[in-house]
């Protein structure tokens, strides 16, 4: 549905009686808001494409990952010189800091058990190459989004996502004036924006809450 299929009061005799200029302002200002928010969806829409093209030009290791990897790069992984049935390794490709520094943590307290000064440095020595090699990396990382455009492109998804969330609050205040005000005749046309519009925001109807003001909720608008 576009503001082109909308059924306006004014071409439908039936509904002329009591259609006041304060409703038909507040129907044009829902109209506009809603043109407004479509022209910016399409904008996302070119704008995640693009995203997805410049991120193709990645190299594998630089690219986020799989779903639930966070978009860290992937580095070597160097296993720690002992066992531990505490807490078993796993190959965690794509770490974050923190993960780095919480592995570290708990193999550092089994050496210091231990009592063997030579494997506390050493796992001391591999903690220290791992957070270095860690930071190398994601600087490599990000020189490589900035040489795609990555870095521009988000920035630019971020503006527009914004620039979405605000135009909804708008529609959402416009739509709660228009319902109230007007009876029959504003929930005709604000009926109409409100049935077209919701789907399109989340299922949470327009004036998201703050939790949802997310870029990965806004970019569910760009599939």
């Amino acid at each position: 549905m576009t503001p082109a299929d909308l059924q306006i009061p004014e071409r439908d005799g039936t509904f002329l009686d009591g259609y006041t200029e304060s409703a038909k302002a507040a129907d044009a200002e829902i109209i506009a808001l809603w043109r407004q928010w479509l022209a910016k969806k399409d904008e996302l829409v070119r704008n995640t494409e693009e995203s997805k093209a410049a991120t193709a030009k990645l190299p594998e290791w630089a690219r986020p990952g799989a779903p639930g990897e966070k978009g860290w790069p992937e580095i070597n992984t160097t296993e720690p010189p002992f066992k531990s049935d505490v807490m078993p390794w796993r190959a965690n490709k794509r770490p974050a800091l923190k993960d780095i520094l919480v592995e570290h943590k708990v193999f550092a307290n089994l050496a210091a058990a231990s009592g063997d000064d030579d494997l506390r440095e050493e796992i001391r020595a591999l903690g220290r190459a791992r957070v270095r090699a860690w930071i190398a990396r994601v600087r490599e990382q990000r020189t490589w989004r900035e040489r795609v455009g990555l870095t521009d492109l988000d920035v630019k998804g971020d503006v527009l996502c914004d620039q979405l969330f605000e135009i909804e609050e708008r529609i959402g205040e416009a739509l709660v004036h228009a319902l109230d005000g007007f009876g029959q005749v504003g929930r005709r046309v604000g009926g109409q924006v409100a049935a077209a519009v919701v789907p399109h925001i989340g299922g949470n109807g327009v004036g998201n809450n703050v939790g949802l003001r997310s870029r990965r909720a806004c970019s569910t608008l760009a599939t």
